[in-house]
């Protein structure tokens, strides 16, 4: 299944925006965004993919607030997705 391996690749993505936010990264952000939004719409999560845009869009400003709000988002998402439909653990 496709999904689970969409789901560990963003949770190593909301590590690495983590990490590029510490070091002030914003380059790297933005790059993990864009492929963010992207993967999004082929996988059929537009949450995710909008996560995607918004962070790179604030990679861009150089928007450390903004990053850290759709980073906790992102991870949100991501516990959500992980637990499944009726909150069941994948």
């Amino acid at each position: 299944m496709l999904l689970p391996r969409f789901i560990e690749h963003r949770k190593r993505d909301a590590v690495e925006i983590r990490d590029g936010l510490a070091r002030g990264a914003f380059e790297d952000i933005a790059r993990i965004g864009h492929n963010m939004r992207g993967n999004g719409l082929s996988y059929g999560v537009a949450e995710i993919g909008a996560l995607g845009a918004r962070l790179e869009s604030a990679a861009h400003a150089k928007d450390a607030a903004e990053i850290g709000a759709a980073l906790v988002e992102l991870e949100e998402c991501i516990a959500g997705l992980s637990a499944g439909p009726a909150g069941e653990s994948t």
